[in-house]
């Protein structure tokens, strides 16, 4: 079972997060058929590697405010909890 982990935003990093980037990856993921979508397919509409900072710490701060999720390597919408 994971557990979510929710980082102080010190222990990610010094500049503030690209909540243009955030809100444009959560957008994505929502309007995708099936509503998910492959890391690198994602990273390549935002035009930046998959595995690279930009990339990770904004899926790293959507995945804390719980707007997305990770199914393996697929950036997925959150399943919604009927409690």
């Amino acid at each position: 079972m994971l557990s979510r982990v929710i980082l102080p935003d010190s222990a990610m990093t010094s500049r503030a997060p690209d909540w243009s980037l955030i809100d444009g990856i959560v957008r994505e993921v929502r309007a995708a058929p099936g509503a998910g979508l492959h890391r690198e397919s994602l990273a390549e509409r935002f035009r930046l590697p998959p595995y690279g900072d930009c990339m990770r710490e904004a899926l790293l701060v959507a995945w804390g405010q719980k707007r997305i999720d990770f199914c393996g390597q697929y950036v997925v919408v959150p399943a919604v909890s009927a409690g």
